[in-house]
C-alpha cells in the first residue's frame, strides 16, 4: 500500500506525474519505500534491524541517530544535519522517526525549502528521466552517479508513471476527493444538532452530522436527510466539496428521488449508466451487500488500490476488519479484493469536469484557479481558513497574516486554499478573497514563514556549532 498512498501524496504535493514518479524511483532506488529502512551495511554494524532501530530512535535508548551517519528512511537521510532535522521533524508532529507521513511532510518541506530549484524541476519535468536525474544528481547524491545508475532509476520512475497514471486529469480529480475524505478522518455523529463542526464533540448515535446539514441546506436530496443513516451522504458531501453542484451529474444523482441518500439507489445510479464496475479504481464509490447478502446496506470511497487490497474512507462505520455499517465515524478501512461483501465500485463520470458548461458550487460561479496567495487584513493578526463559505463554518487555522496559501478555487468572495503549517501538517478550506493578493515565485526565490525561517536558522546554527 505504501506505493499508492506515497504517489497519492506526491501528486498533490508536485501535480506533476513525471516529477512523481522521477522522484519516487529514486526513493524505491534508496529505500524500497520502506519508510523504516535502515542503510543495510549499519544493520551488521549496529546489530539492528529496520524495526529495531526505529524503536530505539523512538524510546530514546539509541541516542547516536543524528551523527551515526546512517542512511534512513525512504530518502536514506544520512547528514548530520538533515536527521538532526527529520527528527526534530518527527518530535514536533509526535510521531514515529519511522511514520511514512511524516517522512513524505518533511521530504515535501525539504525539497520547497532547501532544494528549491529541485522542486522546481519537478513540477516542470517533461519527461521521467528529466525529473528522475534531478533528484538523484541534486537531491540524493549518491556515490554511483554513472549514466548505467542514472537509467536505472529512470526505468523504476516508468514503472510508476505506468502503473499509477492512469488519465493524468482523472487522477487529479479523483485524489482531490480523496484529500477532502481524509481529512474527516476522526468526525463522529452528534447526539443533537449541535457543534457539527467539531469532529468529536457531542458525540452520539443520533445521526446528526455536518454532511446532512451542508447538502439539505441545498435542497440536494427529496427531503431532509438529517438524523437518517449517512453513509452515503458522506460520500456525496466529499465530491461537493471538491466539485459543487456538478458533482451531482458526476455522481449520476437526478433532481427528483432521494438523490443517493441510501446505498442502493446510488448504487442503482451508477448500474443504470452502465458506471458499476467490479475492478476498483482511486475515486470510485464502493458498495457492500448486508451480511446476508440480500440488499445494499454500507458506502464508502475508495482511496487506494494494490493487487490484494482496496482501501477505503467510509462515513457512518467503525474500526474493524469487517463491514460495520451504522458505526457512527469516519474511518480508514481496507478490505480483500475478493471480499464476498463488496457488492461493485461507482465510477464518477470524471469527463464532466472538462466540461466548458459545468454547473458551479452553490449559487456562485465558481473558477479553478492554481496561484499562490499572501494573506492581509487592515487589522488583527491573522484570517481564518474555515471548512466551508460562511464565517458560521468551523476555523480549521488562524493563518498569520503575510503568510502564503496555495490557491486552487474562487468561488464568488471566497477562495478554496491550503495552508501548510509550521508543524507540517497541511490544512484546506475556504478563506474570504479580499484577505489574499496574488503573488509569484521565481526559480531563485522562495518565500517561508518566520517559523520555517527559525528552524533554517537553528539548522545553521548548529551547523557551526552555534545555540
Amino acid at each position: 500500500m505504501n506505493e499508492q498512498r506515497i504517489w497519492n501524496y506526491l501528486t498533490l504535493k508536485i501535480g506533476n506525474p513525471y516529477g512523481v514518479a522521477g522522484l519516487m524511483g529514486n526513493l524505491y532506488a534508496e529505500s524500497g519505500l520502506n519508510p523504516k529502512n535502515l542503510q543495510g551495511s549499519y544493520e551488521k554494524s549496529l546489530g539492528m534491524t529496520d524495526d529495531e532501530y526505529t524503536a530505539a530512535v523512538d524510546d530514546g535508548s539509541y541516542t547516536n541517530f543524528i551523527t551515526d551517519k546512517a542512511g534512513y528512511g525512504l530518502a536514506q537521510w544520512t547528514y548530520s544535519s538533515r536527521k538532526r532535522a527529520l527528527l526534530d521533524w518527527a518530535t514536533a508532529q509526535g510521531q514515529s522517526i519511522g511514520d511514512l507521513d511524516m517522512q513524505l511532510d518533511f521530504l515535501t518541506y525539504e525539497l520547497r525549502v532547501d532544494f528549491w530549484s529541485v522542486f522546481v524541476d519537478l513540477v516542470n519535468a517533461q519527461s521521467v528521466r528529466e525529473a528522475s536525474d534531478a533528484i538523484m544528481l541534486q537531491f540524493e547524491k549518491p556515490k554511483n552517479q554513472s549514466e548505467e545508475n542514472q537509467k536505472k532509476r529512470a526505468a523504476f520512475g516508468q514503472k510508476y508513471l505506468d502503473q499509477y497514471w492512469r488519465d493524468g486529469d482523472e487522477q487529479m480529480s479523483a485524489l482531490k476527493v480523496v484529500e477532502i475524505a481524509s481529512q474527516e478522518i476522526g468526525y463522529l455523529e452528534k447526539a443533537s444538532n449541535s457543534q457539527l463542526d467539531d469532529k468529536t464533540a457531542n458525540a452520539g448515535s443520533a445521526n446528526y452530522t455536518k454532511y446532512a446539514r451542508d447538502l439539505d441546506a441545498l435542497s440536494w436530496f427529496n427531503g431532509k436527510k438529517q438524523g437518517y443513516a449517512w453513509c452515503a451522504v458522506f460520500v456525496t458531501w466529499c465530491f461537493y466539496q471538491a466539485y459543487g453542484m456538478t458533482a451531482k451529474k458526476m455522481l449520476f444523482q437526478p433532481d427528483k428521488d432521494n438523490c443517493a441518500a441510501g446505498c442502493g439507489s446510488a448504487r442503482g445510479y451508477y448500474n443504470k449508466q452502465g458506471h458499476l464496475f467490479n475492478d476498483p479504481a482511486v475515486g470510485d464509490q464502493i458498495f457492500f451487500w448486508s451480511s446476508d447478502m440480500s440488499k445494499i446496506s454500507h458506502t464508502g470511497l475508495v482511496v487506494g488500490v494494490n493487487g490484494s487490497r482496496v482501501y477505503t474512507i467510509e462515513g457512518n462505520t467503525s474500526d474493524g476488519s469487517s463491514v460495520i455499517a451504522n458505526g457512527g465515524a469516519v474511518c480508514k478501512k481496507d478490505y480483500a479484493l475478493n471480499y464476498k461483501r463488496i457488492a461493485g465500485y461507482g465510477r464518477p463520470e470524471w469527463s464532466l469536469l472538462s466540461s466548458s458548461d459545468d454547473e458551479q458550487k452553490g449559487s456562485e460561479s465558481s473558477m479553478s484557479v492554481d496561484y499562490s496567495a499572501k494573506v492581509h487584513a487592515e487589522s488583527g493578526k491573522t484570517v481564518n481558513l474555515r471548512s466551508g463559505m460562511s464565517v458560521n463554518h468551523k476555523v480549521l487555522y488562524s493563518v498569520p497574516i503575510g503568510m502564503c496559501v496555495h490557491v486552487t478555487e474562487e468561488i464568488g468572495e471566497w477562495a478554496r486554499c491550503t495552508y501548510d503549517a509550521p508543524s507540517g501538517q497541511s490544512y484546506t478550506g475556504y478563506m474570504m478573497r479580499k484577505y489574499l493578493t496574488a503573488v509569484s515565485y521565481d526559480t531563485d526565490t522562495v518565500t517561508v514563514s518566520r517559523s520555517e525561517l527559525q528552524v533554517i536558522y537553528n539548522a545553521i546554527g548548529n551547523l557551526l556549532g552555534k545555540e
